[in-house]
């Protein structure tokens, strides 16, 4: 049986972590752009690290190093990623984002942006500030990797 102290805060942080999500996919969506939040993060993260091993980019997606490989296959079918033998190693391919990639992360960015400011509104930079505390006491942030420019 889980303590009934646990109890007041279990269901809060799970439907807190699954309404933000959803919040964000709506705006996005309402926006006229049309993928999934798997595909998207994968680009935001490639924008943001650039490509490295499928594990670190799974690492910030929260999903498996096999799903990040299905789902980049299906960004390159559908014209996000662009996919190139490398001329140093014969097995390993060269992964870069298009135009199109680009241009769709600049306009997610800026929906996301004040998706983020729309959601946290009703709390004070005090407040932010004890809530990051907070969570990050429960479960301590793990920094996968670094930004490409670090």
């Amino acid at each position: 049986m889980i303590n009934i102290k646990y109890k007041k805060v279990i269901q809060p942080i799970s439907f807190l972590s699954r309404d933000f999500e959803k919040f964000i996919g709506v705006r996005i969506a309402e926006a006229g752009v049309h993928i999934s939040r798997i595909r998207l993060g994968i680009l935001h993260t490639v924008d943001k690290i650039g490509f490295r091993c499928q594990q670190d980019i799974a690492d910030w997606n929260h999903v498996s190093p096999q799903s990040v490989y299905r789902h980049l296959n299906i960004l390159i079918e559908q014209g996000y990623v662009q996919k190139q033998h490398s001329e140093n190693d014969g097995r390993a391919n060269t992964l870069t984002l298009t135009p199109k990639a680009k241009k769709l992360i600049k306009v997610t960015e800026k929906i996301i942006k004040k998706s983020v400011e729309e959601y946290f509104k009703n709390l004070d930079d005090a407040e932010l500030e004890l809530l990051s505390t907070l969570l990050t006491k429960i479960k301590p942030f793990k920094k996968v990797c670094t930004e490409k420019n670090d």
